[in-house]
């Protein structure tokens, strides 16, 4: 009986260890099952450890660093190798503590404890955020439109074929997580950087939830597949071999298409189209001639359908032509398709009030010097020559449109816009003028050829004495800045490319000259060209100090590709060797350097007489107060170039007081010897100022308005220093800066052509195209032609 009673004990003993036994095999399948993969984790450690290690490194401390990368790499590589391996905690803190600071992440575990999905996500954002990372590592919903099968996307990626290629709703990517086309039009929680897909964090909630892409281009549609269009993307969608729909899907179409459960649903075309002259671009709308103004639709694509295919927006549509059709839906524009680029020939322009005192007329007062025609709404109104037209904004010429057009009967006839004063007087304007009104009052734009656009700014801008080769390098710069303008109009609101003052380029304040029309005439469509065919940006300014800079100097974000813009020596090549020192451009970021050279007159360079070439500039007392209010109305143009100090860092930061001024001095040089970040010290806050613009309005006191030039003349100054090329000297009782003394040279921002050097060139025998050559390194003088990649320019204050 007793060894019965045995045995039954035994079993149950057995059955609690196999069921204590069974509950420990679930609980570690769940863990794994819940654990990240190996594989999964090494592509975002991979892609965490090349951003805070330096790969190639020369010093003790980077070499070290270099081993750590080395030792991580080794690492990374193991657990790539284990495809089904889960991640352990142990491997997990041996990467972890190579990195800088040995981030912890996580509670300390056991070393064979698997680590779960959601606890490695959590602790890899937070070495992301302490890295300050974000920006280029973080989580994004995604949406993948094609897994690269029959896929033709950007050069870049085709260039590498191992890198498999995923097409989604904003962009193309390398997939390296391998699992982005698991998941075509559904969205799903990804982790991207850059163009690389690393992980599905989140996989789609719902299977079979629906989505939909609006206003793509249809480029094919076959039986079995659509092959599209979308964010510079070109790509097939395959057709379910039972897919049907009663509407016809046509090629070269914008379509709406929508998913569901992976597959395509339907296909609904846009057909309604218009065209059109562009007659102004605002912020939701886009007037268009014949039809008046449309609103776009939120989801608003636009196409540039000729040449290269590619993705626009709206500041590349050509205002003032018919290049592009509108595809509309709800009386709204879905799309742009921009069919054409050809060679422009018009140029509009802005017509500023006054004598230059804003965009607005009260009253727009004109006459021609033939007959002309009032057109407005349906109605075209007949006037004689010298016949007055005055418009007001409450004119009856607006009740049908808000637009009117005056035009010459003959295509020399001159406009006479007596409401406005220039340097030479009432203007007079070729071409045509409109006059709009909209909600904030009239404005007038002018419609004219080019070339006779140029026939009043080259005066406007060189004087018409200099010698005719400056004044056709003068044209060539005019027409290429103008005609980079029309590819991109930089006041689309009002319908203009331009407008007639120093923030463009001037025009028609100066009277037409017989020696700046001929400058014109002999460069007729002439273009300078960088690059693939690509129009420069042809900054200048009037004269240079001996040394010009680079775009750099606006800390814009474009200006680093400007590489044509370099800085140099502005001097004959050499000249004056055996009587004067010689400067080299890589030393003028030297202050000793500069602050000898600004002193001195160099006879090789070419300015050298000119009374710009040197200048002085006195502020014999300080004021405070003055001073800090120049600094917040800088601060609030752009907080990031005028910075505090705080402990041991400059940081964006509204300044209230600066106390008693301590001192003001270069803290950096720029190429070229150009001021690029000054510090004014305070007892209460120092002050770092940032770019030559910032310099030249702070350092420019009001209550001072002569500069001292080098041949004793004087020149009044109002809210610029003549350049950001000088070096100052304060004025000191006991520890305060009571006022400062400036030396300096030239006048403007000295990126581009000197003017003046360029007066001087061509009055030693060079050519325009020479001249050119000189200040825009790799440029040449061509035709105008239709280049197909082309970015936008400001002219800066000079």
């Amino acid at each position: 009986m007793l060894w019965k009673l045995w045995i039954i004990l035994l079993g149950v003993v057995a059955l609690i260890v196999c069921m204590l036994s069974g509950i420990r095999m679930v609980t570690e399948l769940d863990r794994k099952a819940d654990a990240i993969q190996k594989a999964e984790a090494a592509v975002l450690m991979r892609a965490l450890c090349e951003e805070v290690l330096l790969p190639d490194t020369q010093t003790d401390e980077e070499q070290s660093e270099r081993a750590r990368m080395e030792a991580c790499s080794s690492l990374l590589e193991e657990w790539e190798a284990e495809e089904e391996g889960v991640l352990l905690y142990g491997e997990y803190h041996t990467l972890v503590k190579l990195l800088p600071g040995a981030l912890e992440t996580s509670k300390e575990r056991s070393k064979k404890q698997s680590v779960s999905r959601a606890a490695f996500y959590e602790a890899y954002f937070e070495m992301v955020k302490q890295y300050q990372l974000d920006e280029r590592i973080h989580r994004k919903e995604m949406v993948v439109l094609s897994d690269g099968t029959g896929a033709v996307v950007a050069e870049a990626a085709l260039a590498d074929e191992k890198q498999p290629v995923i097409v989604a709703q904003d962009s193309w990517y390398y997939d390296k997580s391998g699992r982005g086309g698991d998941f075509l039009f559904q969205p799903f929680a990804a982790v991207v950087r850059d163009k690389d897909l690393l992980a599905v964090e989140a996989e789609p909630k719902e299977k079979d939830a629906a989505y939909e892409i609006h206003n793509i281009w249809l480029m094919e549609a076959d039986e079995d597949k659509l092959r599209c269009f979308w964010n510079n993307a070109e790509f097939d969608i395959a057709l379910a071999a039972d897919w049907e729909q009663e509407e016809e899907v046509r090629r070269e179409q914008i379509a709406d298409i929508s998913f569901k459960d992976g597959k395509i649903e339907s296909v609904r075309c846009k057909t309604e189209k218009i065209s059109g002259k562009i007659l102004s671009i605002g912020d939701n709308m886009i007037e268009v001639e014949g039809t008046g103004a449309l609103f776009l639709a939120d989801d608003l694509k636009i196409y540039k359908l000729y040449g290269t295919l590619e993705r626009y927006d709206t500041s590349q549509l050509r205002v003032g032509y018919a290049f592009t059709d509108f595809v509309l839906e709800d009386g709204k524009i879905a799309a742009c398709l921009v069919s054409k680029d050809e060679a422009m020939e018009n140029i509009r322009v802005l017509i500023q009030a006054g004598n230059y005192k804003g965009t607005f007329h009260d009253t727009v007062t004109l006459s021609c010097d033939t007959g002309y025609e009032v057109c407005f709404g349906e109605q075209i109104e007949k006037k004689q020559a010298g016949e007055v037209l005055e418009v007001q904004a409450d004119s009856v010429y607006f009740e049908e449109s808000g637009r009117l057009l005056v035009k010459p009967d003959a295509l020399t006839g001159r406009i006479r816009l007596t409401s406005v004063q220039r340097s030479q007087g009432i203007p007079e304007y070729r071409g045509t003028l409109e006059i709009v009104k909209n909600s904030d009052g009239m404005f007038v734009v002018n419609e004219v050829l080019l070339e006779e656009y140029l026939y009043a700014v080259v005066p406007s801008e060189m004087p018409s004495s200099y010698p005719i080769e400056a004044l056709k390098a003068q044209a060539v710069c005019a027409r290429t800045y103008a005609y980079r303008k029309m590819e991109h109009a930089g006041l689309g609101k009002y319908g203009a490319h331009v407008d007639d003052s120093t923030t463009y380029q001037v025009y028609n304040n100066i009277l037409e000259h017989t020696e700046t029309t001929r400058a014109v005439k002999e460069t007729k469509g002439q273009l300078l060209y960088v690059g693939e065919r690509e129009a420069a940006d042809t900054y200048y300014y009037s004269t240079s100090c001996g040394f010009g800079t680079d775009a750099t100097i606006w800390k814009g974000g474009s200006s680093s590709e400007l590489t044509y813009l370099v800085p140099r020596h502005i001097a004959a090549e050499g000249g004056g060797e055996a009587k004067e020192q010689q400067y080299e451009i890589a030393d003028m970021t030297q202050e000793a350097v500069f602050a000898d050279y600004i002193r001195s007159v160099q006879e090789a360079d070419y300015e050298s007489s000119q009374p710009w070439y040197r200048w002085e500039y006195t502020v014999d007392k300080l004021d405070a107060a003055v001073l800090l209010e120049r600094i917040k109305t800088r601060y609030h143009n752009n907080s990031n170039l005028i910075l505090t100090k705080e402990g041991d860092t400059f940081l964006a930061k509204e300044v209230e007081e600066l106390g008693d001024i301590r001192d003001i001095r270069v803290e950096k040089r720029g190429a070229g010897g150009i001021i690029e970040e000054l510090i004014i010290e305070g007892s209460k806050h120092t002050i770092k100022v940032i770019t030559e613009h910032n310099v030249r309005y702070i350092l420019c006191n009001p209550a001072y308005q002569k500069v001292v030039r080098q041949d004793g003349s004087e020149a009044a100054v109002s809210s610029l220093l003549p350049s950001s090329f000088f070096i100052i000297t304060p004025s000191k009782e006991k520890d305060s800066v009571i006022g400062y003394k400036i030396v300096g040279g030239g006048f403007g921002h000295g990126v581009g052509m000197s003017q003046n050097a360029a007066k001087e060139m061509a009055g030693a025998g060079m050519d325009y195209r020479t001249i050119l050559s000189f200040f825009y390194e790799g440029g040449s003088v061509q035709e105008i032609d239709t280049p197909e990649n082309t970015g936008t320019t400001e002219k800066k204050d000079s």
